[in-house]
């Protein structure tokens, strides 16, 4: 999905998560290669391993979660109902999924590892936006870190 309709899906979640006073995740993934993939194949490339990695999403989360592309290289995961234990555990399983698949491009076979952040609603947010934030931040700092890794928005630095 794209964002107009992630962006839609996580208003009405959050929504229907405070009213009915349960949890929901939000996972922010960015792929550790694109820059490397960029710089020696091409954009063509990057979108080819976009869109694998587009397909292959929702076969790794439950039947209610909501796998959208958030912007340019980073896609999102809206996971209703889900506590920090079950998302982290989701962000992990993806994670280790999307290192083992090899994309076969041309003669060349595209690969990649993920950098992952993670937000609870309420735990780190009580808005859709805050939530947005927290995983965005958390993403960050996985990419900052070296890549290859999901990052809680508990290690985030408080907020002044």
């Amino acid at each position: 999905f794209n964002r107009r309709y992630m962006e839609e899906s996580l208003i009405r979640e959050v929504s229907a998560a405070t009213r009915h006073r349960s949890p929901i995740g939000l996972v922010m993934i960015y792929p550790d290669s694109v820059a490397q993939i960029q710089e020696q194949r091409g954009r063509h490339a990057v979108e080819q391993l976009l869109w694998e990695l587009g397909q292959r999403l929702p076969g790794y989360v439950r039947n209610e979660d909501i796998p959208c592309r958030y912007e340019g290289d980073v896609f999102c995961v809206i996971l209703p109902g889900a506590d920090l234990k079950i998302t982290r555990a989701r962000a992990e399983r993806i994670r280790n999924e999307i290192s083992q698949l090899k994309i076969a491009y041309g003669e060349s076979v595209l690969e990649t590892t993920l950098s992952m952040g993670v937000a609870v609603m309420p735990a780190h947010a009580g808005d859709a936006r805050g939530l947005l934030q927290a995983a965005g931040e958390s993403m960050q700092m996985a990419v900052q870190s070296g890549g290859n890794r999901v990052i809680l928005a508990e290690a985030l630095p408080p907020r002044k």
